[in-house]
This record gives structure tokens, sequence and C-alpha cells, in this order.
């Protein structure tokens, strides 16, 4: 499918189908890479920290370049292009208690 332009590659283990423009095909946008990191098989496995948790609900103007998700598993750092997805341990289990 990639040979046939039907799918272009993003990074390893990740494809998505190309969307038309009016200056020809589109990536992915920068919310879009954030959802794929965030949820896997449809769950939610992290959260949004830093500097861009802040920019969501305009509590600040500075656009992060790098994007900070905390959950479980390694430390690892992913660059898509315009964005930069840098993961972190999440400490504790993630979930209220009440």
């Amino acid at each position: 499918m990639v040979s046939d332009k039907r799918l272009e590659r993003l990074s390893k283990r990740k494809f998505y189908v190309p969307k038309k423009g009016l200056l020809g095909k589109r990536k992915p946008s920068d919310n879009e890479l954030i959802r794929a990191v965030l949820y896997e098989n449809g769950r939610l496995r992290g959260c949004v920290t830093g500097a861009a948790l802040y920019n969501r609900p305009g509590l600040t103007t500075q656009v992060p370049r790098t994007v900070t998700v905390a959950f479980n598993g390694g430390r690892q750092e992913r660059a898509f292009g315009t964005i930069r997805i840098k993961t972190v341990v999440l400490i504790g289990d993630g979930e209220d208690k009440k």
C-alpha cells in the first residue's frame, strides 16, 4: 500500500492516509499525532503535561514545540517533523482515588 502511494509512512510502525489539500498532500495535524501517542487500542494510556497542558485552555500563549506526555512505560523522544513528543514516566497509577 505504501508503494501504491495510498499510505504514507510517518515513523516506525506509524502510517497515515494522506489528505488532499489545495497545495497537495497534507500530513496529520499536531493534535492527531498527540492522540496517536496517547491512545493505544482505543484506550487512554497517558496524559499531556507541561506547557502544552496550559496552552490548550488558553492559559498561556506559548506554543511548545516539544509536547510532554506522561504514561506508564519507558522514556522516549519522537520527532514527527513539526512537533517533538517526549514521554516521561507517570508516578502513581494515574487514577483519582476518593
